[in-house]
This record gives C-alpha cells, structure tokens and sequence, in this order.
C-alpha cells in the first residue's frame, strides 16, 4: 500500500497510532509523519532489520534521536558492508523488538513481538519471566486477500519461480494485514496485558520533529547563493 492509503485505512479503522517500520529503509517515514499529522494519527518511526531474508528485530524510535540512531546504524552497515548482526547494538532512546522465539537475554529496552497465530505457543508455559516482555506484533503489508494474492505472484516474477516454488520467507503472510476493529482485542482476550505492554510502549514514543511540510533539498553548500556559485566556477 501506498503510505495515504496505509494511513486512510488506518483512520477508518479506528487506529489512534501507527508505526511504520520498513524493511532495512527509512526512505518513507517523513511522508508517513505528515500524513498521519493531516489526518489526526499518531505517527511513530522505526526500521525492520532483516538478513538474508530473516527477520533479525524491529527498532522503534522513541523521539526523533531514536530515529537517528536506528539510521546511523544502518548507513554505518551498508556503507562499509558489514552484515547486520544477529543482536540489537544498544540504542538509547529507541526499543528493539524481537520474534517471539528469541532466545538471547533481554536488555531493558528490548521485548518480544508475538503474533496472533504464534499464541498457542504460550499454552500451558511459565511466562513470568517474560510477562512484562510480550508485544503484539501485528504487520500490515497488503490491503486484503487479493493484495496477498498480487503480492504472491509479484514475488513470482522476481524470483523467476512458479506460486509452488515461493517459499514462506519469500513473502508476507495472509494474516499481514488490518484486522477488523476489536479483532485483535479478541484474539488476545486470553493474554490482554500483552495489548497493554503494546500500548504502554507505543505511548512512550514522540516523533519530536518539526510540524509542517518540510523540504529537505539542500539548494546551497555555503548557505549564500553567490557564494555557492562562486564555488561551482572554481
């Protein structure tokens, strides 16, 4: 979906808040910031960090710090072609969020993303330990069945292969999408505090940026035009 109508969706709905965490890019988060300032949704920034296809963990920025963080350490990996390690480095002012069935220890700032069909798993387990922990992660990545289906043979063509061929790590799920309102609240009816650990983390986050379109294009070097032309010459 585009980043409108990801938002449009959003808002009819129901959703307060939102965080738009794409794979191993941030290119999207300033529109995705001013879209949901338009239309009343609390925006919330964050990168996806995946390798080789793997889903490694979420970074959630806290406030826009958080935000730089999570970029500086991405440039810092593409720039000097350094694989993305299995760990989280320490951010201090954004959240890492794992796969449920990490099993590294976790730091303060770290949690544990379960979704919806993965619940089951908690039956009859002591999960005290990790009670204060457990996240809903809930991904949105097509608008509905047929979007999957799209999607499905979109991943097809790229891979060269036929549907049978596309493996499960070569594609979203069918559950990636919006879930009807108090859906989610219902399939986590039995483990309801793992809603509020979600909610609870995403209040503490503020995109602290600026309000209002801003242009990011650099039109001088020297910050005078006379100057900079000057230079150009030179």
């Amino acid at each position: 979906m585009s980043i409108p109508k990801l938002v449009d969706e959003a808002m009819a709905r129901g959703i307060t808040q939102m965080a738009l965490t794409d794979i191993n890019n941030s290119t999207g988060i300033m529109e995705f910031m001013r879209e949901c300032d338009e239309k009343g949704l609390k925006p919330i920034g964050g990168l996806e960090f995946r390798k080789d296809k793997r889903l490694l963990y979420i970074g959630i920025a806290q406030n826009r710090e958080g935000m730089k963080e999570l970029n500086d350490f991405l440039t810092e990996h593409n720039l000097e072609k350094k694989p993305l390690p299995d760990a989280s480095p320490d951010f201090k002012h954004a959240f890492v969020v794992y796969p449920y069935g990490y099993q590294g220890e976790l730091k303060d700032n770290e949690y544990l993303g379960i979704r919806f069909d993965q619940l089951n798993q908690l039956f009859n387990k002591d999960i005290s330990a990790i009670r204060g922990k457990l996240l809903a992660l809930q991904p949105v990545f097509v608008l509905d069945r047929i979007e999957y289906r799209l999607h499905e043979y979109l991943r097809g063509i790229d891979l060269n292969a036929v549907l049978t061929m596309v493996k499960p790590e070569d594609k979203c799920t069918p559950t990636d999408l919006f879930l009807a309102p108090g859906q989610l609240e219902a399939k986590f009816a039995r483990y309801a505090f793992i809603l509020d650990n979600t909610r609870n983390l995403m209040n503490r986050c503020v995109m602290d940026y600026p309000k209002g379109r801003i242009n990011l294009n650099r039109k001088t070097f020297t910050g005078n035009k006379k100057t900079t032309k000057s230079c150009s010459k030179s």
